[in-house]
Order: structure tokens, then sequence, then C-alpha cells
């Protein structure tokens, strides 16, 4: 599979949602070991380096599971337990002589390579990663939401609690978010298809912000940004609107306005945000003008 990204070129809007079946819990690899969650459950399958065609399968209570060939197919067997009937196992070797066993839930196929020093996930480009269970906090029935961004900020939010102070530096979010989270992906429907996909973006500019500078960074846009959200509509409420002046403050303020709305479901860009803080800057500006116009008439 080919490594991909998420880019301004592909975003997660074009990805297709796609229905999983069987939501995994987590997938781990240790030691010799692949454990798969599911249901409150687990599947333990133990591989053995000296002798890559002997596998073990165990539930959580350690009872040994069988498992019974699969009529017209090549060495690929099914879990003989009706709770995981939908699993299906296939050792394999490439021409290099890489023992492989190959775990297959709903129709995806999930490679692990088998060698001394432990059993690894083969992700997108043949690399070779370990797997762990991802923190994630809330979107849990609906990862689907916002063509992938329920999956996303479930992952992200986790992530702020390194950058409550200072952030881990501007446009590094790709590097911390945890790309190895391939069951999450699977789960999300969104990235079901595309496992090897790159989250580069939070799609929200308040998260993007604090993983990069910091909260102290979030918190004083955040002031900078109520404190002319505040002077404007109370300048703006009951005013009579007379003058070209008037007219351009609340055209910039509803501008201003709404880009922070819209924020809470993109990411800030090198495109936009010179714009951006242009025009809040002339706001202010307007807003300074037009309340010493009114001060001055009183």
């Amino acid at each position: 599979n080919a490594v991909q990204g998420v880019s301004e070129e592909k975003t997660i809007e074009d990805l297709q949602t796609f229905n999983v079946t069987h939501k995994l819990d987590y997938m781990e690899t240790t030691g010799n070991d692949v454990v798969i969650g599911y249901n409150g459950d687990q599947l333990v399958f133990t591989t053995y380096p000296d002798d890559p065609a002997a596998i073990t399968i165990e539930d959580s209570e350690g009872k040994t599971i069988g498992v019974t060939a699969v009529e017209n197919s090549e060495n690929i067997f099914r879990i003989d337990d009706s709770r995981y009937d939908w699993i299906t196992v296939k050792p394999a070797v490439d021409e290099n002589k890489n023992h492989y066993i190959l775990i297959t839930t709903d129709q995806r196929e999930w490679p692990f390579v088998i060698a001394e020093t432990g059993v690894k996930y083969v992700a997108g480009a043949g690399n070779t990663v370990s797997l762990h269970k991802v923190p994630s906090i809330g979107w849990e029935n609906n990862q689907a939401f916002g063509s992938g961004r329920g999956y996303i900020w479930s992952r992200t939010i986790p992530m702020l609690k390194d950058t409550l102070v200072l952030g881990h530096g501007a446009d590094t979010y790709c590097i911390y978010f945890p790309q190895e989270d391939y069951v999450g992906k699977y789960n999300s429907g969104t990235f079901s298809e595309s496992l090897n996909i790159t989250v580069d973006k939070p799609h929200n500019m308040y998260f993007g912000t604090i993983i990069g500078t910091g909260g102290i960074s979030m918190l004083a846009l955040l002031i900078l940004w109520a404190s002319y959200i505040v002077q404007s509509i109370i300048l703006y409420y009951k005013r009579e609107y007379k003058g070209y002046l008037t007219f351009v403050g609340v055209g910039i303020f509803l501008g201003i306005f709404g880009f922070l709305v819209a924020g809470l479901v993109n990411d800030s860009t090198v495109s936009v945000m010179p714009m951006f803080y242009g025009l809040l800057g002339t706001g202010i500006a307007v807003n300074m003008i037009l309340k010493n116009q009114t001060n001055s008439i009183q």
C-alpha cells in the first residue's frame, strides 16, 4: 500500500465512508503475540520464530481455540469460535524467506512479520511498526462525524495535555499524531480503506494552535478575538447605520466572526491568515475611530 497524505489536494472529504461490521477494541503486538481486543474480550495469536508455521490462538481466559481450513482456499483457516468466526488467519512467506501471519477481519487483511525480535505489523511501504492501545476521548460511536473529524478530534484531545503551556512547534501536528493507530482508522469508517493515510491536520484551528504553539498562545489569541467581538457587539448593536465607515466596520466584524466559527471545523492556512489578521487589525482601527466619533458627539 502506498503512503498517502491528507493535503490541500486530497482532504478527508475526498475519502468515502466504509462500513465496518465488527469494530475492534484495539490491536497490540507484544513480544511474539498479536492481541486483538473485541467486544470487551481479546484473542491472542502467539507466533514462534523458531517454527514460523506454528501459531497458537487463545482467548482472554487462556483457553486454546482451534481453527478450520476454509474450503476452496489456499492455507486459510477460520477461527473455531462463534465470537470470532469472522476472523481468518493465514501463514505466509515472501521471496526473501520472511515469514508472516495474515489476519483478516471483515475482508481487511492485517499482515504481521515474524522475527526474532518479535512480531511487527507491516504498514505502508513495507515499514514495520509495533501496535499499541491509543488513547481517545469522545465520538466513540460516531467517529465518521464530519468526514472523519470525529476520529481525528478523539485522538487529538488526549494530545492537548502535553501542550497546555508550550506547544511542540508550528506545523508539527503530523509528527505527534498517533499515525500507527491503524485500528482507530479502521473503525472510523472514513479511513477504513486507507489505513496508511497520514493525518497531518486536526481540522480544527484551535486544536492546531494549542498543539503547535501551546495553550498560552491560544489563550492570548482568545482574549484578542473576544475583546474585538465584545467591542463590536456593543458598538454596533443599537448604532444608527449612517456613513460608509459604519458599514465597513460591520462587514469586517461579520467576516471575522464567521471565520472564527468556521475555525471549529477547519484549519488555519498560510494563504488565508494574513488576510484574516489584516482585516482584524483594520476592524479594530475602524472600531476605535467610530468610538472616538461617538464620544466627541456626546
